[in-house]
């Protein structure tokens, strides 16, 4: 839905396909993974496919999921990465602007308060407005660390 705030993007990686099916069973922690080792990401993958969020020391909810289609093509590895909020982040938000218009509608509808309604609308907007700005700041971090994940370093 083009309501939530999404990122859409494409990397090109010099990898080969088995060099990158490492670096995701190194980098990325799965649901049956219990060792101890250090990971960037939290999610699945397959040979095609893949849904990860960055794993972060203090618990982000604007943090974004990563889901991404894997090609070759000549150059290399071709990734379609969408970001997206997480599902309940979005019923969150959807939440508190649909409580803030319905007040907005009561207050001018019910009222004729125009004032109150003003500021209830103001603060589904500001709600809105702050959520797209944390994922944004947080769609940067994590690009940040995909590159890492796809680098041939």
């Amino acid at each position: 839905m083009i309501f939530f705030p999404s990122k859409v993007e494409s990397q090109q990686s010099t990898l080969s396909i088995h060099e990158l099916m490492h670096r995701f069973s190194s980098l990325v922690k799965t649901e049956d993974d219990s060792s101890e080792q250090r990971f960037l990401f939290h999610g699945a993958w397959t040979i095609d496919r893949f849904s990860i969020v960055q794993l972060l020391k203090i618990p982000n909810r604007y943090s974004p999921v990563i889901d991404g289609e894997i090609g070759v093509s000549e150059s290399g590895i071709l990734i379609k990465i969408r970001f997206s909020l997480s599902k309940t982040t979005k019923q969150r938000l959807l939440i508190y602007i649909l409580v803030s218009l319905v007040l907005t509608a009561f207050f001018i509808l019910g009222f004729n308060a125009w004032l109150y309604g003003c500021i209830t609308f103001s603060f589904a907007m500001v709600n809105y407005l702050l959520a797209r700005e944390h994922f944004v700041a947080q769609v940067r971090k994590s690009r940040h660390s995909l590159k890492r994940l796809f680098s041939a370093e």
